[in-house]
């Protein structure tokens, strides 16, 4: 992430600070609750894996508890031009079945040179899968995952401007933005 807890100051001069909120959760009261690890962003032009961002996700620093049910806090450093936001990887995990889940965003974004801006929040609701919806994740191994009901399941993703909620939340939990100025700049919405 783009700063920590520590953090004491910004460095604005060769990329742009994006704040996301992430709420993923479970429409069930599954044993099996998503978390997230990655958050996957490339570049335009991006023509192999090295090229793609991995922003790890620690929920210990970036998780707020926040209406009964948790968030985290995301702090992408983007470098000017176009990037897109590809995807949300984690697992979820009741022992002794462990299985990976996987939200596809494929959101492109623009972020303003030089600012901290506030994007949006990614809430993301894992629920039974119709027939030609993209999968909560891969369907190998077949036990894992069908188990956990991620080769089953989808994610109905939505986005959404919460930015007087989120933005107190990002302050509280980083000091370091107490005195920056933040944009809003919304992402699109989802398709």
């Amino acid at each position: 992430m783009a700063f920590n807890k520590q953090t004491t100051k910004l460095d604005l001069t060769l990329k742009s600070v994006v704040l996301v909120t992430l709420d993923i959760s479970r429409q069930d009261e599954s044993r099996f609750q998503p978390i997230p690890y990655n958050v996957f962003v490339s570049p335009a032009g991006a023509k192999t894996a090295k090229e793609i961002k991995s922003f790890k996700i620690n929920k210990k620093e970036d998780m707020v508890s926040a209406d009964g049910h948790s968030l985290y806090l995301l702090r992408l450093a983007l470098e000017p031009g176009q990037h897109t936001l590809r995807d949300v990887f984690g697992i979820a995990s009741a022992f002794p079945i462990n299985c990976v889940i996987d939200v596809p965003l494929l959101l492109d974004y623009v972020p303003t040179a030089g600012t901290v801006a506030y994007a949006g929040r990614i809430k993301a609701v894992w629920r039974k899968r119709d027939a030609n919806e993209f999968r909560a994740g891969p369907v190998i191994p077949l036990l894992d995952q069908g188990v956990c009901g991620a080769s089953g399941g989808t994610f109905d993703v939505a986005i959404s401007d919460e930015k007087e909620t989120d933005v107190a939340l990002f302050k509280q939990a980083f000091p370091v933005l107490n005195s920056a100025t933040i944009i809003s700049q919304p992402l699109p919405a989802f398709d």
